[in-house]
């Protein structure tokens, strides 16, 4: 992959490929697929939990609500912004149908127990007509 920053467009480095990687494996639409993927593994944790794993050793803990049965809550490892590990909880709130997809409008983020981010969504499209090529070139 690649990024541009005020530096021009160049090759994005390994340790931010990774968090891209690691980001991707934890997109909710793919991770509630996991069941459908020869590289995955899900194992249930518990009455509400489910731990999904993949061969490139992404791992995440998925909490539903007991119910509604969306997705509550997600706790993996990741890198914080320091550089440093990181254990991380998004916890997702108000969920509103998106083009018929409950999407969660908030989320919160904790990273080794301390608030890191508070997300509201204000506008989520879905299927907006984007091609492959358009997303593909380069700015």
């Amino acid at each position: 992959g690649w990024f541009n920053s005020p530096q021009g467009t160049m090759a994005i480095p390994p340790p931010i490929a990774k968090q891209v990687q690691e980001g991707l494996f934890r997109n909710h639409y793919t991770l509630l697929l996991s069941d459908k993927s020869p590289d995955r593994t899900v194992a249930a944790v518990g009455d509400n939990a489910v731990q999904i794993t993949d061969k490139s050793g992404n791992s995440v803990r998925v909490d539903f609500d007991p119910t509604t049965g969306l997705v509550s809550k997600m706790t993996y490892k990741s890198i914080a912004m320091s550089g440093q590990p990181a254990a991380v909880i998004e916890t997702y709130s108000d969920y509103r149908p998106i083009n018929g997809i409950m999407r969660p409008q908030k989320m919160t983020i904790d990273q080794n127990g301390q608030k890191f981010a508070d997300v509201t969504f204000t506008d989520t499209k879905i299927n907006s007509g984007l091609t492959v090529e358009q997303i593909s070139q380069k700015p």
